[in-house]
Parts: C-alpha cells; sequence; structure tokens
C-alpha cells in the first residue's frame, strides 16, 4: 500500500493503535507499507517504474492522470462488496466515469478553520490568508491545486479556468503558492515574464526542470538531481544560498561597469565611422595621423576603461545593455564629429596652417572624450579622482612636452582663439546632450521595472 502520512496510524503515539499490525494479527497478511507528502511524489515514482502496489490512495486529478497514462487496472468489483453501500451520486465521477480504476475513499471541501478567539469573523474569507494582521499565525496544507483554487477564487475566477489571461492575473497579484505543480510552475514563470520581470527559478528536482528552462535565471544545489543541475544556468556547489548576495553583486558589478567602459570604445567607433566617411565624399584631408590616437586612446579609454571595470557597482540592472551604451556614447560621438567637419570647413576658408588644424582636432577629440570619462565617473572616489587626474596630466604633457613625438604643434594667437571657442562650446553642448542622453536612459530602464 502506498498513502499519504499519517493517514492510518502507526501506533507511535501514546494510546493510538497501529492499525496495520493489529491487521497482520487479525488476518495474517502483513501490510507492505510506504507514504508520501504529494501527489506529485507518488506519481513520480510510480512513472520511474521498479514500484508496484496494490493499493495506491492517490487525490482524483491524479487518479484521471494515471488513468489516461495507462499507470492503473481496472477493479474487480466482486472482491469489493461494501462498494455497493456508497451513495450512488459517489459511484461515478468526472475523473473515474463509472468507478472502474478507484473507488472513493473520502469526499470533503476546502475551507477554512479559524480560531474564534482570537480571529475577528467578519474578517474570514480567502482573502484573509493575505491579510498582514495574521502574518504568522496561518497553516495551510501542501496541495498546488487547492493553492491555485483558492488565489483564483479570491481573484473572482472560476477554480478550473484554463484562461491563460486569469492564471497571468493570479501570478502577478499573489505572492506565495503553495506546492505547484511542473506544469504550474512553468505557467507562472512565462506569465511573469510576460508582465514584464525578470524571473529566477531556484530548484533541486526533476519537477523543477521545466519551470528553471523556461526562466531567465535559473539556479541549482549541487546535491539536487542530474535533471535540475544539467538545465540550470548557476549550480551552488556549497548547496548553500548564502552564497547568492555575493553572486548577484559580482553580476552586477561586471555588466554595470561593463556597460560604463563600452562607452568609451564605442565613441571612437562612432566618431570614425561617420568622419570616414565624410573626408571620403569630401575629398578633403583627413586631419588624424596613426600617432594622435595613441595619446587619445590610452588617456581617454584605456586607462579609463582598467580602472572603472574593477570598480565596485551594486546598482540594480536595468534596461537595455545596447541601448545604454550608444545613448551614453552618442553624445561625445556627435560633439567630436561636429568639431572636426567645422574645423574643416573653417580651414577651407581661413589661413589656418594644415599642422594647426590636426592639432586643434586633436585637442578636441581629446576633450570630448574627456568629458565623458568625468561624467562616466560620477559619483566621483579616491580612485576615479586619481584616474581622472593621471588622464587629464597625461594628455597635458603628452600634448606640450612631447608635442613633436605625437606630430602636434604650438598653436598661434588665431588658433588659441578658436581652440578655446570650440571647447567652450563643446563643453555646454555634450553636457546638454548627456543630460538629455540620461534622461532616456532612465525612462527606458523605468519600463523594466
Amino acid at each position: 500500500m502506498y498513502n499519504w502520512g499519517e493517514y492510518i496510524p502507526d501506533g507511535s503515539e501514546e494510546g493510538v493503535l497501529n492499525l496495520n499490525a493489529e491487521f497482520t494479527k487479525l488476518t495474517g497478511i502483513t501490510v507492505n507499507y510506504s507514504t508520501y507528502a504529494t501527489n506529485e511524489e507518488l506519481y513520480a515514482k510510480l512513472k520511474g517504474g521498479g514500484s508496484t502496489y496494490d493499493i495506491i490512495i492517490p487525490s482524483d486529478y491524479m487518479i484521471s492522470r494515471m488513468i489516461k497514462e495507462n499507470m492503473l487496472e481496472p477493479l474487480d468489483k466482486s472482491n469489493i462488496p461494501n462498494f455497493a453501500n456508497i451513495m450512488d451520486k459517489f459511484k461515478s465521477s468526472e475523473y473515474d466515469p463509472g468507478s472502474k480504476y478507484s473507488v472513493p475513499y473520502t469526499w470533503g471541501t476546502v475551507g477554512i478553520i479559524y480560531d474564534t478567539t482570537v480571529v475577528d469573523e467578519e474578517d474570514i474569507g480567502w482573502d484573509i490568508l493575505w491579510d498582514e494582521d495574521y502574518s504568522g499565525r496561518i497553516l495551510m496544507f501542501d496541495n498546488p491545486r487547492d493553492a491555485f483554487a483558492i488565489a483564483e477564487n479570491m481573484l473572482g475566477y472560476s477554480l478550473n479556468t484554463e484562461n491563460s489571461e486569469e492564471l497571468e492575473k493570479a501570478a502577478e497579484n499573489c505572492s506565495v503558492f503553495g506546492r505547484v505543480t511542473p506544469q504550474q510552475k512553468k505557467q507562472l514563470v512565462i506569465a511573469l515574464k510576460k508582465n514584464g520581470h525578470s524571473v529566477a527559478m531556484t530548484g533541486d528536482g526533476v519537477n523543477d526542470v521545466l519551470a528553471l528552462k523556461e526562466a531567465d535565471c535559473s539556479i541549482a544545489m549541487a546535491a539536487g538531481s542530474d535533471a535540475a543541475r544539467n538545465v540550470s544556468q548557476l549550480v551552488l556547489v556549497n548547496n548553500d544560498f548564502a552564497s547568492m548576495p555575493g553572486v548577484v553583486a559580482e553580476g552586477r558589478r561586471t555588466i554595470n561597469n561593463l556597460e560604463r567602459s563600452s562607452a568609451l570604445y564605442i565613441v571612437k567607433t562612432i566618431y570614425t565611422i561617420i568622419l570616414s566617411v565624410f573626408f571620403i565624399f569630401f575629398h578633403m584631408p583627413y586631419p588624424f595621423e596613426p600617432i594622435h590616437f595613441s595619446l587619445v586612446g590610452a588617456l581617454t579609454v584605456g586607462l579609463p576603461s582598467f580602472v572603472l571595470a574593477l570598480q565596485p557597482n551594486k546598482n540594480r540592472i536595468k534596461g537595455n545593455f545596447t541601448y545604454n551604451i550608444i545613448a551614453r556614447a552618442v553624445p561625445a560621438a556627435f560633439c567630436t564629429v561636429l568639431n572636426i567637419i567645422g574645423m574643416a570647413v573653417i580651414t577651407k576658408f581661413t589661413t589656418l596652417a594644415p599642422d594647426e588644424y590636426s592639432t586643434i582636432c586633436v585637442y578636441m577629440t581629446a576633450l570630448c572624450a574627456y568629458m565623458l570619462i568625468l561624467r562616466l565617473s560620477y559619483p566621483f572616489n579616491a580612485l576615479r579622482i586619481a584616474m581622472l587626474t593621471v588622464s587629464a596630466v597625461g594628455i597635458v604633457l603628452g600634448c606640450v612636452f612631447f608635442a613633436g613625438f605625437f606630430s602636434l604643434v604650438w598653436l598661434s594667437v588665431d588658433g588659441l582663439i578658436l581652440f578655446g571657442l570650440l571647447s567652450a562650446f563643446t563643453i555646454v553642448s555634450f553636457n546638454l546632450l548627456y543630460n538629455y542622453a540620461e534622461k532616456l536612459i532612465e525612462k527606458n530602464k523605468n519600463k523594466y521595472k
């Protein structure tokens, strides 16, 4: 016999009969008796093979499932004479018409039992399960169908609803679901994802596999089943969920800092493509030499990206990764393109020397990149301030003391005035554009809350 735990007394409590032992004394028949905690546990054991029982006591829906899967043998009613004493309305059911495979053991409905000395009768209703006044003082039995049915009933839905929209609303409005089936777990994950949530799923058993595969982030215990470990993205080798805060913090640091640093590289890609196309089509001299990018790249991309990538960052990840990178990169790239094209046009109508034209273009490119570093480094700390200082000093030293090495020249008075005007325009324009970009990023992030 395979039965629910505590359905038949085993004599473990004082004054309580050991029913199986007494049955053996009376009949001489030995009862091989096992118990289970859920219908799903019973199903998994029988479906896995290697175990057979003469009598099992599953719930109605599990009987229906097992009949469909040819897991039950038809009953010989001649061996069950007392079946005739069962009320006629219980001799046939939707899950087993004509009681061909089962006989009713008990019948009842789900209700609320409460202590009238503690609970106000006006509060009685299914929504009492969500009443914070009774938090920690409610005991609910372990049944997946009843858990879903109670949630659906509270929301005014049919207890047997198969309406996907109603199931999604139940998933959105309810915080806790007691012992759900594998398919229900998967439905919950799908419903939450459809409502815009990023869903993480933890599990260690075969029954969790469907939901683990569907979740955005799946976590399994090393001590769990092979199936759960194989489909999960993360396996806790020490079987300790206390590791998760550290894992989450490291993930946030990696992604947020990668997002922050990537903008520095995207800037160069954007303005290089646009300027290359412009100078090819308009047949103007390209202002840069390879050595120029060695100075600008090392101090406004290489060093800052290295430092920013190692910084602690526990901010919650929101929004679209690519969108955030491009939005932060566009202001610096736009200002760089505008300055270089503006300088090319000015050179056409002035007597500015080609070397000064090239030098001013390098200065403006470095300024735009440095402005981006400045904004990406906020909020400032000692290491970021040190990095900003090294970058600024390095650029100045390279432009002043190693000008010849980097193919730069000293500017004339006209060149200095032009550089000053362009710098003032760039500082104002960049900050206006970057502020607008931050607003767009924040607006986009709100979509993913």
